[in-house]
């Protein structure tokens, strides 16, 4: 065996390397030409009667015109107490009664969460993050007094 046999098995094998990656890049390539962009908008007021499934920015907002950018938007309202989308509206629903029973003050949102504990809704996220939740209501612009 002479030395130009130990680069042909390098050269083989880099071959055979660089072949499965073009594969790979090649399938990568081919998932994300499928991926397409979705929207979400989570309500959290009052379910309507009749509630769309999804709403579009030009039908819905501009009378169907011709508009530079479009997007549907699929709209997510159920209270299911068994996925994290439902438990947050739930969450946001109790702090809106909350929040009419004792304005925007530091009560409000800690009987928001005590209420939510209590109901297992968030339950984990709000005793590990307590503190961040309570601040972030203050982030939102209410005064040192109020919360």
């Amino acid at each position: 065996m002479g030395p130009s046999s130990g680069k042909t098995a390098f050269f083989k094998q880099h071959t055979v390397d660089n072949s499965r990656l073009f594969m790979l890049l090649m399938f990568l390539l081919s998932v994300i030409n499928r991926l397409e962009p979705e929207l979400y908008v989570i309500f959290t007021g009052e379910k309507p009667k009749n509630p769309p499934d999804t709403i579009s920015l030009s039908k819905d907002f501009f009378d169907g015109e011709k508009i530079a950018v479009d997007a549907e938007i699929k709209v997510f309202y159920q209270e299911d107490e068994g996925n994290i989308i439902g438990q947050y509206i739930i969450f946001c629903k109790v702090y809106n009664e909350q929040r009419k029973k004792y304005g925007q003050t530091k009560k409000a949102v800690t009987e928001t969460i005590r209420i939510c504990k209590n109901k297992n809704v968030l339950k984990e996220y709000l005793e590990n993050k307590e503190q961040e939740v309570k601040a972030l209501r203050t982030r939102l612009g209410y005064n040192d007094d109020i919360v």
